[in-house]
């Protein structure tokens, strides 16, 4: 079970005014420790990132990046980005599925695309793939064309073709924030009779101390950030962009690339910058802010968090991966009775918020169960409730809401 014409004079003017505004450079921590990220002209490169070296997101970086379980992210600290005319980045996921943070010390220059799609499984019984960040779609089994929901915090409960970002959709609820903290992808859409539900986009934070362009290829119709979802009908993924200075026509996909009949899911797009001189081509629940003194890259300490500590009495992970797969199961438990599951909330409110988990099975709806206050306060607390597990791999997910 697993669980974003003019006179001469004010021309000059304006370049006056220019160098006024970029005179000091947003702090954005990176080291360049990881080096310059370059794609070449009409090259495909894709970024493993189950290279990444565990440890915190602060430490230096050798090339690979760095895994953070308890941010829950990749941190990349380049010295500076150049994707380009037509050239490709993609990423292969890391084993705990987490989104991509890009810190760069100097500028960040993109004329080719920046892939995190999520995409859907083909066929009976097979397994879809998120964007880096986002969430798996439904499956069925080899014996039957059952459908069953998908997976993460926006998908439906029911086997609808559904899943929902920023934007709710049929019984599927939206999640996240404008401000994209903690910074997450899209939710997974059900399996359909005979083809795998759609995963959820990927997620992508892009931060540089000074110049972000992001431009269409020349002579050619697109190119820029791609996070949406490419099947039927995952939601699209988190876009943020942080910079002192952001420019460039390219465009941003954060919401479902496939057939324009079904109801699209949004994804969230964020732009932040001191000085904002793009007209970038948003796909997405879009928000564009002026960046007024240090851009905030995680969630505050104070921010609610949701973990699930154990399941009929066994410890669970630190760091759960919820791979498909029947041999990838984060814990493995021997028995058809009811099982306690126990979760573990900080900064949670207990008089006027609800904890409720979600277990998303291999055939049928999902189960949801509102979980019982046991003991605890606003600071720390502990909630249970009470599953029959069904045979095979089912994933169960908690969330911690405000009611009221």
């Amino acid at each position: 079970m697993k669980w974003m014409h003019a006179l001469r004079g004010a021309m000059a003017l304006a370049v006056a005014m220019l160098g006024a505004f970029a005179l000091a450079d947003i702090d954005v921590p990176s080291d360049g420790s990881d080096g310059d990220l370059v794609v070449a002209d009409n090259q495909t490169r894709t970024i493993d990132l189950g290279l990444a070296t565990t440890g915190t997101w602060n430490q230096p970086g050798n090339g690979n990046g760095v895994y953070d379980p308890i941010k829950w992210a990749v941190v990349f600290k380049y010295n500076s980005v150049n994707i380009a005319n037509r050239g490709i980045l993609r990423f292969t996921n890391h084993p705990s599925n987490p989104p991509v943070v890009w810190l760069v010390k100097g500028d960040v220059f993109c004329q080719g695309y920046i892939v995190l799609e999520g995409r859907s499984g083909i066929g009976d019984r097979s397994f879809s793939v998120p964007g880096p960040g986002g969430f798996g779609g439904g499956r069925g089994t080899a014996t039957s064309t059952d459908s069953s929901a998908g997976r993460g915090p926006g998908a439906a409960a029911t086997r609808q073709e559904s899943a929902a970002f920023a934007n709710s959709h049929g019984n599927a609820s939206a999640y996240g924030n404008a401000a994209l903290l903690p910074l997450i992808g899209g939710s997974g859409g059900a399996r359909g009779d005979q083809a795998g539900g759609a995963a959820g986009g990927g997620a992508i934070l892009i931060a540089s101390r000074q110049t972000v362009i992001i431009n269409k290829s020349p002579n050619f119709f697109d190119g820029g950030v791609m996070a949406g979802s490419t099947g039927r009908i995952g939601s699209g993924g988190g876009i943020r962009v942080v910079a002192e200075t952001i420019r460039g026509d390219g465009r941003f996909n954060a919401t479902w690339t496939g057939d324009a009949s079904f109801t699209q899911s949004f994804g969230r797009i964020r732009i932040e910058a001191v000085n904002n001189f793009s007209s970038y081509q948003l796909q997405g629940s879009t928000s564009i802010v002026p960046l007024v003194g240090t851009p905030q890259i995680w969630p505050s300490d104070t921010s609610p968090q949701a973990k699930i500590l154990s399941i009929g009495g066994l410890n669970a992970p630190s760091d759960p991966r919820a791979q498909d797969g029947d041999t990838n199961a984060d814990m493995t438990l021997n028995t058809d009775q009811p099982v306690i599951v126990r979760v573990q909330c900080t900064n949670v409110p207990v008089a006027n918020w609800k904890v409720q988990l979600k277990l998303v099975v291999p055939e049928g709806d999902a189960v949801l169960k509102e979980c019982t206050l046991v003991e605890g306060n606003d600071v720390v607390s502990f909630w249970e409730a009470s599953f029959t597990l069904p045979p095979g791999v089912s994933v169960i997910q908690p969330r911690a809401y405000k009611f009221q």
